[in-house]
């Protein structure tokens, strides 16, 4: 009786699929390997060698894919780290802010820990700064996009200041991350909360005083 080869089971198709899913496991070691030895004891640090004891990946895995140091580093660094959330239905309001806020938490703890954006955007190597040209600015880009998509539908203030509520998100993300080794659940919320008396665009008609642009100085009376 004739029997069927183990490898040809299954249809083409899904062996090409389990080969992906492999790969992509593989990808992902490589990188949690890579940005940890990086974040830990510096881009100098980064060998294959090493990469390959922190992953578990063979070096000849490894060196199938990258000649050499330099080429793993660049490919780690153009690696799809974080797998963009859909929020095109996300609500322009408190709880859509706190949805948006909390998808930028998973984002980056995704790629490598929000507790590391500081450290990455600081640092001076070439390396962290093709992370923060691949990986870190399209987050923030989509996050902005979501404040404008906001100030166009009328929804928050058409002379919203993108840059610097985005500055104000992020830069206390990442310092709460480093002071309670994470983000907490509440914070997205808390910071929505925050945030919404500044942004909120005024009903049509209404020609009441905005509450304090978080851009602008306030005013002191003598």
């Amino acid at each position: 009786m004739t029997t069927t080869p183990p490898d040809q089971s299954l249809p083409s198709e899904g062996r090409e699929m389990g080969r992906q899913r492999v790969r992509s496991r593989t990808d992902r070691k490589l990188v949690d390997a890579t940005m940890r030895i990086a974040l830990q004891r510096g881009v100098d640090a980064v060998t294959i060698e090493e990469v390959s004891r922190i992953s578990g990946v063979a070096k000849t895995t490894i060196y199938r894919r990258f000649h050499n140091r330099q080429e793993l580093l660049d490919g780690i660094a153009h690696t799809e780290m974080v797998r963009p959330l859909d929020m095109s239905h996300t609500s322009f309001d408190v709880e859509g802010i706190a949805e948006r806020i909390h998808a930028a938490v998973q984002e980056f703890d995704e790629a490598f820990g929000v507790k590391a954006v500081g450290q990455v955007m600081s640092s001076d190597s070439g390396f962290f700064h093709s992370v923060v040209v691949n990986v870190l600015e399209p987050v923030r880009n989509r996050i902005a996009d979501y404040f404008k998509r906001g100030a166009q539908a009328h929804k928050f203030r058409p002379d919203l200041d993108v840059d610097f509520i985005l500055d104000l998100t992020l830069g206390g993300m990442v310092a709460t991350a480093a002071l309670h080794d994470g983000v907490p659940q509440e914070w997205p919320h808390r910071m929505a909360e925050f945030l919404w008396p500044h942004i909120e665009a005024l009903p049509q008609g209404n020609t009441g005083s905005q509450p304090t642009n978080p851009t602008q100085p306030l005013q002191t009376v003598a």
